[in-house]
Parts: structure tokens; C-alpha cells; sequence
């Protein structure tokens, strides 16, 4: 067994206590296993501990907990009986919100659980956006006073239905245009936390807002919690927003459409998939997959979603490690501001999916990976885990 550190905290007047509750645990069976929930309550709790003092009128943000994986040499030296079973770390990504610091930690996981290495994350580097973030920018953004006249100016938007007819869609920066702030634009020397906020007009909570573009484009600090920038199309005119052009999908508002059906399909016939049989493929071990004359083990991380680790064909090693680690999709059009969104894939933000997944038998279960057999390939989908 390993124990589990829980650290309780509070703030009260006095100095900020941690406490550190021991409760035994079962290891895991293999070492790239994904951290379990008592593993990632470990790892936070180191870290709480470690930055206790630092963080004692501050609020610790949490990026990311998620494995640290062994070196390829530690675990090719276990599989072959050469070495010891290579020991659990994790990775944790934190920040420091008061005092705009990010630190990387490797914590040592087990009986006897330890920092292993703390690395402050640069000052002209960020880390990945969470949905906290998000929130927080478009909270920004509709508060403040130069965007909201801006619109009501522009626009005649009335700012006191913001709350419903305003929708900030908050994304990273990636192309720099010629107002967008530099980085170091504060003058006590920290680092800016730029995201970049596309709005869009709705007329209520089930409209598509995505038929009704704003061509401003507020840039908020996040550390410094205020709008930085905020870009509009050039040209005197702003372009026009359809305003009462309804777009819609969602069932509740089709009839509303200007332009698009107004009414559902008639239901299409029956598509029935059977394996009388079963599948092709075995998962075993939680991990192991076994299709054909293919053998591989599956991982999943925050940064690169699936990652297949010792993929064998006939017995015969073909990789040790392959994931996606990059992928960039421009979305929009061509025409500013639009032509500023560029989502990179998960790398730059905690996706957060839905917690229901339907199952290729048409069931529902909460944070599932879904594998099935199709007629060229097989097929992963993955809800969160």
C-alpha cells in the first residue's frame, strides 16, 4: 500500500496551518497508469504545503495535475526484469494569483510524498488557460466601461441586457495585430495574461450567436484583471449584425428562422449496427488493448489527449510513444477580427467535455473512453476523465 497526504486548509487571521492526514491506498498496476483521485489529492497537497507561505493572502490556482511519466530507459530497463518498477510522479502546473507566479512541480508520490523539483514558469511564458479563466475574462469584458459604450455607440446594443444578449467567447492570442499590447506593458514589471474576447449578439438564451458577429475585439489582462486593447474591422461604417436574422438549430427556436427550416425532418429509417460475436478487439489490464496482431496501451493526458505507449505488431515493438501533440484549426472568416481566431487544439486550454458520453449500444455512462470497430479502422472517442 501507499498513503495518501491530504492537506486541510483555512484562512483564518493567523498564519495559514497545513495539516497533513495519512490514509493508505492501493498502488497502481502499472506505471503509466493515469493518476487515480487519491494520487491527484496527493499531489495537490504537496504542493499546498510547499507554498504555504508564499500563498497565505493569495489564491492557488491549480492548471493541471496529471502523471509525470517515467523516462523511456527507467521503464525499458523494468519490462526486461533489468531495473526496479519506476516510482509515480506527478506533474503539477500552479499559479499564484496575487503574485502573477507560475511554478511547475514534480512531486514524488507514495509512503513518503515530496517535491521533487519546483520550476518557475518564465515570465514571457503562460500556462494553458482553464475554464476559470474564461469565465473570468468574459466577466471583465462585459463590465467594462469602454467596451459596453463602445457597443451601445456602435451598435445601440443596450448594455443592461448584456447579460443575456452579449455572449464573450474567450480565446488565446496568437497573430499579433498593430494595437494589441506587449506583453510587458505593465510598468511594475509582471507579466501580462492576454486573452482575447469575441463577441457575439443573441436575443436569447437558445439563439444561435454565431449568426451575429461583433467586430470589436477586447483584449483582457487576466492579471491584471482589465481590458488592455480593444480592436474594431477598419472602415468608418461598422459592418451590419443581423440582429433580427435568426440562424437557429436548437428545437425551441426553429420556427423563428429567416432563412433557414423551420420545422425538423421526418425521422430517418432504422441503422443497425450488430456484432453477434462480439468485437474484435480485447481491452484487458484497464489499458491494453489487443486488436488483430496489434497490442498497444492507451494513455490520456491534459496537453495531448490519447497517447498510445508500447505499440507492438506481431510481438515486434513499432513505437514506445506517439501522441498528437500539435494540431491548429483556423476558424472564421478572412476579415478581422475573425481572422484572429485560431484554436490550436487543447495544448492552450483545459477542455472541459461533456460528462455523458452515449456508448455504441445508445447508453449513457459518465467519463468513459469509447472504443469501437469500424469497417477501416478502430475508432477512440473520449469524454473527460
Amino acid at each position: 500500500f501507499r498513503f495518501r497526504c491530504i492537506a486541510l486548509r483555512t484562512r483564518p487571521l493567523a498564519p495559514t496551518r497545513v495539516t497533513l492526514k495519512i490514509v493508505a491506498m492501493p498502488a497502481p498496476a502499472h506505471p503509466l497508469d493515469d493518476l487515480d483521485a487519491a494520487e491527484i489529492t496527493q499531489a495537490a497537497s504537496v504542493v499546498k504545503a510547499a507554498l504555504a507561505e508564499d500563498a497565505l493572502e493569495s489564491e492557488l490556482r491549480f492548471i493541471c495535475v496529471t502523471l509525470a511519466e517515467p523516462k523511456k530507459v527507467a521503464m525499458a530497463a523494468w519490462v526486461k526484469n533489468d531495473g526496479p518498477k519506476p516510482a509515480r510522479q506527478a506533474e503539477v502546473l500552479v499559479t499564484v494569483v496575487a503574485k502573477v507566479e507560475s511554478f511547475t512541480f514534480i512531486v514524488n508520490l507514495g509512503d513518503d510524498p515530496s517535491v521533487n523539483s519546483k520550476t518557475a514558469v518564465p515570465k514571457d511564458c503562460q500556462p494553458l488557460f482553464t475554464p476559470d479563466d474564461c469565465f473570468l475574462a468574459e466577466e471583465i469584458c462585459k463590465n467594462d466601461p469602454g467596451v459596453r459604450a463602445e457597443l451601445q455607440e456602435r451598435y445601440g446594443m443596450d448594455p443592461s441586457s448584456f447579460g443575456t444578449t452579449l455572449i464573450c467567447d474567450p480565446w488565446s492570442v496568437h497573430v499579433p495585430y498593430p494595437d494589441l499590447p506587449e506583453l510587458g506593458w505593465r510598468e511594475d514589471g509582471k507579466s501580462a495574461r492576454l486573452i482575447q474576447c469575441f463577441l457575439y449578439f443573441r436575443n436569447d438564451e437558445t439563439d444561435n450567436q454565431y449568426a451575429k458577429p461583433i467586430d470589436l475585439l477586447p483584449v483582457v489582462d487576466l492579471n491584471a484583471r482589465k481590458v488592455v486593447s480593444c480592436s474594431r474591422q477598419p472602415g468608418a461604417t461598422p459592418p451590419k449584425v443581423g440582429f433580427k436574422t435568426n440562424v437557429n438549430y436548437h428545437r425551441a427556436s426553429l420556427e423563428t428562422n429567416s432563412y433557414m427550416p423551420t420545422k425538423h425532418r421526418a425521422p430517418m429509417k432504422p441503422y443497425n449496427v450488430t456484432q453477434p460475436d462480439g468485437p474484435s478487439f480485447a481491452v484487458t489490464d484497464g489499458r491494453v488493448v489487443t486488436w488483430d496482431k496489434w497490442r498497444l496501451r492507451l494513455g490520456f493526458n491534459y496537453r495531448e489527449g490519447l497517447v498510445i505507449h508500447d505499440a507492438t505488431f506481431e510481438g515486434r515493438s513499432v513505437m514506445k510513444r506517439a501522441s498528437l501533440v500539435e494540431m491548429a484549426v483556423p476558424y472564421g472568416a478572412c476579415r478581422f477580427p475573425q481572422s484572429q481566431s485560431l484554436f490550436p487544439g487543447c495544448p492552450e486550454y483545459l477542455v472541459v467535455h461533456s460528462t455523458t458520453f452515449c456508448d455504441v449500444h445508445g447508453g449513457h455512462e459518465k467519463r468513459v473512453h469509447c472504443l469501437h470497430h469500424t469497417r477501416t479502422v478502430c475508432g477512440i472517442q473520449k469524454t473527460r476523465d
